[in-house]
């Protein structure tokens, strides 16, 4: 089980899932004849809630996915042929107690609601209430819910070789000064439980199931990360096959983009020569996974444009092969995309065209960001309507004479959520003050950022 980042590659049995986070976007890789398969339709889908509190969660089980587009939201379990099951999952109007996708094994998932760490009060004053009601939720792989009752809240659930640890509120109180010194931090302590895998969920998890009041959880094994792609020497990204794939930087060309790496991978037998070696390219290494003398890679390229509340990056996965040095295609950028089936739109948000007009306005004040820096002929504009509404930014540069540069950022996300854009700006002022230049190429009269 783990949280799957854009362009994650999940080993199969006779392939790879090509995984993004921020759209659930699943492809399996057939990795004996190269083939392509887009296993998502989002048509299964129930209806979502009105309101949303957080991100999309994607956890891989080891057979299929299993993604929650939001806490509260329906847990959707994702095989090789496509959506598989769906369970309606507690949707509760407080924000603490909408179950939440927190952790998966072959055949069923679990959530639960997040229970406030510690609450802030004046100095002295008795603290609130605990909550004196928890809930877990198990989705079996058919879509069958199970609930089980607490009379605690719930703050996380944990994956153990024993079963899942519930980390619920304690009964004993912990107050602390706060920093401003005339508030005090108040947090009750963790009382933990062990379900195990093999048993049916209990309607209500009691005593029975509560562990040692001195139990200690055990250390959490960090996500594995990439080493660093900019600074030689790190390494090794993968092992297999008898090699070792190590990544660093390589020459960068005159117009890359110094907040990306071009990162060279190159393949070094078991007495350390570099037994082949390729030029990535502009982007960086989202992940890597080794098969006997091949290693596929998903790369991860500049933004071409703003989809969601974060920026969308698009990645290829393509296959390496030390024995002959070659490279295979397997996914190019952006080919696999399943916007147009995702939440149905919401009708507009009463507020849309003044929270537009607030965008703009407060855009137009921090334009002297931009003149101080060296922009010229600073113009905001608002394009399109909702939910397509972009903040359209025109200016030009002293060192480029005649290039008038253009950045368009969404106002709205694909569900017509706000995006907060205020400061959509701020990455172009830390660019023009380290004295960026664009490049001179130009099409329909602008240079697109």
């Amino acid at each position: 089980m783990r949280f799957l980042a854009p362009g994650w590659l999940v080993p199969l049995d006779s392939g790879l899932w090509a995984v993004d986070r921020y759209q659930p976007v699943a492809a399996v890789l057939d990795l004996r004849d190269g083939t392509v398969r887009n296993v998502v339709s989002w048509s299964a889908q129930p209806p979502p809630a009105a309101v949303r509190y957080s991100s999309t969660v994607v956890l891989d089980d080891g057979t299929s996915l299993w993604v929650q587009q939001e806490s509260g939201g329906p847990v959707v379990r994702v095989g090789e042929e496509g959506i598989a099951a769906s369970g309606l999952v507690d949707d509760s109007d407080d924000p603490t107690a909408k179950q939440s996708l927190q952790v998966c094994r072959p055949g069923f998932a679990w959530c639960s609601g997040s229970a406030d760490e510690y609450e802030v009060v004046p100095r002295g004053a008795p603290p609130s209430e605990p909550p004196r009601h928890g809930r877990l939720q198990r989705v079996d792989s058919d879509g069958r819910v199970h609930t089980v009752e607490l009379d605690r809240g719930v703050r996380e659930l944990l994956d153990t070789p024993q079963g899942l640890l519930v980390a619920a509120v304690g009964d004993d109180v912990h107050r602390r000064p706060r920093w401003d010194g005339d508030r005090d931090k108040v947090a009750h302590g963790t009382r933990h439980f062990l379900l195990p895998w093999q048993e049916t969920p209990p309607p209500f998890l009691g005593d029975r199931y509560a562990l040692p009041a001195d139990f200690h959880p055990p250390p959490r094994t960090p996500h594995p990360t990439l080493p660093s792609q900019d600074v030689a020497g790190y390494g090794p990204v993968a092992a297999g096959g008898g090699l070792e794939w190590f990544a660093g930087p390589g020459r960068r060309a005159p117009d890359d983009d110094p907040a990306f790496a071009r990162p060279v991978l190159s393949a070094r037998g078991p007495d350390g020569t570099t037994v082949a070696s390729w030029d990535l390219g502009g982007g960086w290494i989202d992940a890597v996974t080794a098969h006997g003398t091949r290693l596929t890679v998903a790369l991860a390229h500049r933004p071409t444009g703003w989809r969601s509340h974060v920026v969308h990056h698009p990645v290829e996965v393509f296959t390496l092969d030390a024995a002959d040095g070659s490279r295979t295609d397997v996914l190019a950028a952006d080919a696999v995309d399943v916007s147009e089936g995702c939440w149905p739109l919401q009708p507009p948000p009463v507020d849309a065209r003044s929270y537009a007009w607030e965008v703009l306005r407060s855009a137009q004040r921090g334009a002297g960001q931009l003149e101080r820096v060296g922009a010229r002929e600073v113009r905001y504009r608002l394009d399109g309507s909702w939910p397509q509404t972009v903040l359209e930014l025109t200016c030009t540069v002293s060192g480029r004479p005649g290039v008038v540069l253009r950045q368009r950022t969404p106002l709205f996300d694909e569900l017509g959520r706000a995006i907060g854009s205020q400061y959509a700006a701020a990455h172009l002022v830390d660019r023009l003050a380290s004295h960026w230049q664009p490049r001179p190429g130009v099409a329909d009269g602008f240079l697109d950022l």
